[in-house]
């Protein structure tokens, strides 16, 4: 009987715990299809990575000579804006 309790209870703490965000509405202040802005570090980051990305694939052979310098320099633009701000 007490096992039974038990496992209702702890039940029902999972529910109330899994549900309150979805009945509270929790996330819904954001409109779908909106990506969450990142801010000047998270882009400096994500540039760098491509850009890293991109020195990769060219020595790999991925890319040729011409798209390789057409993408780095593209990158590297966008990095000195974000690095001039």
């Amino acid at each position: 009987m007490t096992a039974v309790l038990i496992v209702v209870v702890l039940g029902l703490v999972s529910l109330a715990l899994i549900g309150y965000p979805i009945w509270r509405g929790y996330g819904d202040e954001r409109g779908q299809g909106e990506w969450p802005s990142l801010d000047i570090t998270g882009e400096k980051d994500a540039i760098m990575a491509t850009l890293s990305e991109i020195e990769f694939d060219y020595h790999m052979k991925k890319l040729s000579e011409e798209d390789y310098r057409t993408l780095k320099n593209k990158y590297a633009k966008i990095a000195l804006a974000i690095l001039d701000t």
